[in-house]
């Protein structure tokens, strides 16, 4: 969980370093009851630019597409919304942001474990490659 992993230092939320936390914690819905408290107020992921934030918020997203959720479906639904309008607004466009925005509308899933990825610049051309 590699993303948690990053996210964590830059949000209060310590439990998941304890790995009896996380076993306790470990189903889906759990997990993205976490991701979704780690949201920022604009609807991104935090990091430490705005390229990092936005990678970080397409990680994020791509758990919540594989679980079912979508702007429309689903429990998470406003969260994937916020991340939308966030991706949206962000000076940082790319055909793998827009591919994401519209995947988020349509709740279209992208093969492949994207938990264990890391919000690096590397990540545009794995994306690309996805999408």
């Amino acid at each position: 969980l590699a993303l948690l992993g990053f996210l964590e230092r830059r949000t209060p939320l310590r439990a998941w370093r304890d790995r009896k936390a996380r076993m306790a914690a470990s189903s889906a819905s759990d997990f993205l009851l976490d991701l979704s408290a780690r949201l920022e107020p604009d609807g991104g992921m935090p990091g430490a630019n705005e390229e990092e934030r936005v990678l970080s918020t397409i990680l994020v997203m791509l758990q919540f597409l594989a679980e079912g959720n979508s702007a429309k479906h689903g429990a998470f639904r406003a969260h994937i919304k916020r991340m939308l309008e966030f991706l949206k607004r962000s000076k940082v466009q790319n055909g793998a942001v827009k591919e994401m925005i519209e995947r988020g509308k349509s709740g279209r899933a992208v093969p492949g474990d994207w938990s264990k990825k890391k919000p690096e610049s590397g990540l545009w051309a794995e994306l690309d490659k996805a999408l």
